[in-house]
């Protein structure tokens, strides 16, 4: 969550990407604009917002600004080039721009790990190539995971800015 606000008046006049669905909402993949928005008596927070591609207004009530900011976030490059993406992009750029290091890499480091372990357990007779394996094992794994995630970040941006360029007949490398 990089993003945070000060207050709940901040996201006035933003463009915002849902990233999360809710029922008789906007959809997830969607830019909304905020065109309003006030602190409730119960400590809560109410939105009006407009999505911009059809003009359509909304009006959602959020607990607390931690579910504002799981229900959208401001992204000024999709926002820019909305009509270039389909709704299936936008969605695979939101689900890979999201991933933290705890969220993908964490949980992937810790099964690598524990399968270099029982691998070296299996393969290997003497108790210092166990030990020795099990650890260059690990340290690549880990390694690979975090290569993986670092590759899909940008790639996933790389990507989308492709699309726009045969658009546009700019070419990035």
């Amino acid at each position: 969550m990089a993003y945070m606000l000060k207050n709940i008046s901040d996201a006035v006049d933003g463009k915002f990407l849902v990233t999360k669905s809710r029922p008789k909402q906007a959809e997830a993949g969607t830019i909304v604009h905020i065109m309003d928005a006030r602190k409730l008596k119960n400590g809560g927070y109410q939105l009006d917002y407009r999505v911009t591609s059809t003009g359509q207004n909304y009006l959602i009530e959020f607990a607390t600004l931690k579910e504002f900011y799981a229900w959208a976030r401001p992204d000024t490059f999709i926002a820019r080039n909305y009509n270039s993406f389909s709704k299936k992009d936008i969605m695979h750029y939101v689900k890979v721009t999201s991933r933290t290091f705890q969220s993908f890499c964490v949980p992937l480091i810790v099964v690598a790990v524990i399968l270099a372990w029982v691998l070296s357990l299996i393969l290997f007779k003497a108790v210092a190539l166990k030990i020795l394996f099990g650890m260059l094992l690990s340290i690549a794994a880990a390694a690979l995971v975090i290569v993986i995630y670092r590759k899909q970040k940008n790639g996933v941006k790389m990507k989308m800015y492709q699309m726009i360029q045969s658009k546009l007949g700019i070419k990035f490398k």
